[in-house]
């Protein structure tokens, strides 16, 4: 391991510290000093000298700092991004409010004003965010210079090490050295240094740190390998070509002293489940009774603008649209009608030609169906927001691949068909990185992403997303 990469590791403990300390220090100051320089004074029985407030809150500094590691913090090799970072210091911020809290509760005493527990968990978060923020800056600095990069080399010449080389030349963390194989790839991604019998030779040469093997080759012999890493200290991944691990989410396991890789299901299992149907209904109803009046004045905006139902819900033929949702379910999904009624055909007769993606789902450039007050519904997606209905009815989610048309679905092919194992959303991963630029392979890929990867925090960081991805993209 790179000795810049242990520095920064250990510094994150002083800077977390100095956080914790600052965060006690800023607190004092917001309520005992500046209050009485205010006016608000305090009685004498309520005020706390420097020292006495220090001696009934010092604690909390090494409490803080459990939390940190307990959370995954203080790893000294970490992939953990800024953004995670950050998720994890409120956590912490939190559950140290709801401590302090909880145990002043039970013991039935209070030695000092409950706003300072607000101040500390605030400035907590914000001068460990702000330190956070400095050591990431300054190790990304770092490694644009090539300084804490980490030499990582190839074995295999097949599909996942051409993956694995595109991945590794995105990320500033690692220098591919090349790659061996006993015959070069097709596809220049990386440089070839050599075969498999140059190893040693290959591996002295550039002070490889990092091996990852994705070759199957009988001539090479994996164990061979492994045993040279260990023997020089060198880290060994090993990444079968027959799984595609960057896109799937497996466990090493064992049974009975048998290694074995399991696939996870999705996290939206049991609790997970639970968990985000009450994140979507915290939500969701607010939301709804606030934007009534926006969905009065829209239906009349509709009703002036065209002839038809307010809300989109009848095919050419009579029988009610509905979208494909879990487990290939049909449902009535609602949406602000936004084209001229009995037009739903055409998009597979005469405008089929102007069908611009690729794949099942079919989308008209300039539709020319759409009506006036549709074109406006559609660019700042408003047509969706009866949506909300669906997501109180338990029909959908507010995050989660986009509902299907049932003839879309039909031509998905045996892989397509993982994105209905959860409830469709309203937003998603999908919607929020690339929207209709997407090709729809994309789209399943980052939507299967998502539900192997669940977790509360990634729907709120993408309903975050969501505003400004509406708000700045081209029309559909």
């Amino acid at each position: 391991m790179k000795k810049v990469t242990i520095i920064l590791g250990i510094l994150r403990l002083p800077t977390d510290l100095t956080a914790a300390v600052l965060a006690l220090l800023t607190s004092y100051y917001l309520r005992y000093s500046i209050s009485q320089n205010i006016g608000n004074t305090l009685s004498e029985a309520d005020y706390l000298t420097l020292s006495q407030f220090l001696e009934k809150t010092y604690w909390l500094i090494p409490l803080t700092i459990a939390l940190f590691a307990i959370l995954g913090l203080y790893r000294i090799k970490t992939n953990i991004g800024l953004f995670n970072q950050i998720g994890r210091i409120i956590t912490t911020s939190l559950l140290l409010f709801m401590t302090v809290l909880t145990y002043y509760f039970l013991i039935r005493a209070f030695p000092f004003s409950r706003l300072v527990v607000i101040y500390i968990a605030t400035l907590l978060t914000i001068y460990a965010t702000i330190g956070r923020t400095g050591l990431t800056l300054l190790h990304k600095h770092l490694l644009r210079k090539n300084i804490g990069r980490q030499k990582i080399l190839l074995l295999g010449n097949n599909k996942t090490a051409h993956n694995i080389a595109l991945q590794l030349k995105k990320d500033y963390q690692y220098e591919l050295v090349g790659y061996l194989a006993d015959r070069p790839l097709t596809t220049k991604t990386s440089k070839w240094l050599g075969k498999y019998a140059d190893l040693e030779k290959i591996c002295k040469k550039y002070k490889v740190e990092e091996i990852v093997q994705s070759t199957t080759e009988s001539e090479f012999s994996s164990a061979s390998c492994i045993n040279f890493c260990r023997y020089k200290l060198i880290e060994y991944y090993y990444i079968p070509a027959t799984f595609n691990l960057l896109e799937h989410k497996f466990q090493f396991d064992n049974l009975r002293g048998i290694p074995w890789l399991k696939w996870q299901k999705t996290p939206l299992e049991g609790w997970g489940r639970v968990a985000k149907r009450i994140f979507d209904l915290t939500l969701t109803i607010p939301v709804l009774i606030i934007l009534s009046p926006l969905f009065l004045l829209v239906a009349i905006l509709i009703k002036i603008d065209s002839k038809g139902t307010i809300f989109y819900k009848y095919l050419d033929n009579g029988k009610i649209s509905t979208r494909i949702g879990q487990k290939g379910e049909p449902f009535y999904c609602y949406k602000f009608r936004t084209m001229q009624s009995n037009t739903h055909n055409q998009r597979y007769d005469e405008l089929a030609t102007k069908n611009h993606r690729e794949g099942p789902i079919v989308k008209i450039k300039n539709d020319p169906r759409i009506t006036k007050i549709g074109k406006f519904l559609r660019r700042f997606d408003l047509d969706e927001l009866p949506q909300l209905i669906n997501v109180i009815k338990g029909d959908m989610s507010l995050v989660g691949p986009r509902p299907h048309l049932p003839e879309e679905v039909a031509k998905y092919d045996n892989h397509h068909l993982f994105v209905l194992t959860i409830k469709p959303g309203i937003t998603g991963l999908a919607q929020v990185s690339g929207r209709s630029q997407l090709n729809f392979d994309d789209e399943v890929k980052l939507d299967s992403y998502y539900i192997e990867h669940w977790s509360l925090w990634l729907d709120f960081k993408i309903a975050l997303k969501t505003i400004p991805a509406v708000l700045f993209h081209e029309s559909n």
